[in-house]
C-alpha cells in the first residue's frame, strides 16, 4: 500500500472501490474530448495562419493585425463548435450514451 494509506482505517475498502471503478462500463469520451479541446484550438491556429497575409496587407499597424487575428481565430473556433454541436444533434451515432442497467437482479 501507499505510505498515505498506512494510517487510514479504510485502506482495504479503498482498493476495492478503485477496482470497481476501473471495471465500470461507460461511454467512450475520447471523441468528445478531442472535439471539445483539440478541434477549436486547431481551428483557431488555422484561421490565424490563413488570414495573416491578408490582414497584413489590410492594416498598417501591427497591433491591429494581432487584434483582427484574435477576433477571426475566436470566430472560427466558435463556428466550428457550433457546427459540430449541430451535426451531433442531427446525425445519430447509433450508440446509446450509457449501457442499460440490468434491473432483473435487485438486492
Amino acid at each position: 500500500m501507499d505510505k498515505n494509506c498506512s494510517g487510514c482505517g479504510q485502506k482495504d475498502r479503498c482498493q476495492e472501490i478503485y477496482e470497481k471503478l476501473g471495471h465500470t462500463q461507460g461511454p467512450n469520451v475520447a471523441r468528445k474530448a478531442i472535439f471539445a479541446f483539440v478541434v477549436p484550438v486547431a481551428a483557431f491556429v488555422v484561421a490565424v495562419a490563413i488570414t495573416e497575409p491578408w490582414l497584413k496587407a489590410k492594416f498598417a499597424h501591427p497591433n491591429m493585425v494581432i487584434i483582427a487575428q484574435l477576433v477571426l481565430g475566436l470566430a472560427a473556433a466558435a463556428a466550428i463548435l457550433c457546427i459540430g454541436k449541430l451535426l451531433i444533434r442531427i446525425v445519430p451515432s447509433g450508440k446509446k450514451d450509457c449501457p442499460q442497467k440490468d434491473t432483473s437482479d435487485k438486492e
